[in-house]
């Protein structure tokens, strides 16, 4: 994946319906500077001013991120986005034929979108929590305790089956002898 910093300006929020919405849902909507976005990325390559960018954010991922944007009303806000584009469950600049993002679903939102600031600052108020792999149950961060687990039901599994066939091997022996001794 690869990640790339933009420069957006909230817009507005607004009642729209994308995909498969029942009724219209609140989306934050702003506006991007295309400048940074790869053309593979856009829908329009050739004229990326003809149709402006969009990413559009479903509110209930917002407020469940905690993120407050304010009001759009008044000063004009640019914010920097650090996004990933080009990977599984991340959003693409091509909605209903235009250049929008709408993310509305909460991995999309938390696979693309990596971080939320202001634009002539340094630090995010928003940041991707995403949750690294679960460590498997033989990754340990002490190697010699990993070393010295034994894993006994493997081993009972492997070693049954011989043992059984051993005592069968024994049974057959001791009956055959019974046999010969007999005559």
């Amino acid at each position: 994946m690869s990640e790339f910093e933009v420069q957006c300006d909230y817009s507005r929020k607004k009642k729209m319906k994308f995909f498969n919405d029942q009724e219209p849902k609140k989306y934050h909507g702003f506006l991007v500077e295309p400048k940074n976005i790869p053309d593979e990325c856009l829908h329009f390559t050739k004229d990326k001013m003809r149709g402006a960018c969009w990413i559009w954010i479903l509110d209930d991922l917002v407020k469940g991120a905690g993120i407050d944007f304010g009001s759009p009303y008044g000063k004009i806000t640019e914010y920097k986005f650090i996004i990933n584009l080009g990977g599984k469950k991340v959003a693409k600049f091509n909605t209903n034929n235009k250049n929008w993002m709408v993310l509305k679903t909460k991995d999309y939102f938390e696979n693309t979108v990596k971080k939320i600031g202001f634009w002539d600052s340094e630090n995010y108020f928003y940041e991707s929590n995403q949750k690294p792999e679960k460590p498997t149950k033989r990754q340990n961060n002490n190697p010699t305790k990993a070393e010295n687990k034994t894993d006994w039901g493997k081993i009972a599994l492997i070693c049954l089956p011989i043992i059984i066939v051993a005592f069968f091997i024994f049974l057959v022996t001791k009956s055959v002898s019974k046999k010969n001794k007999s005559k």
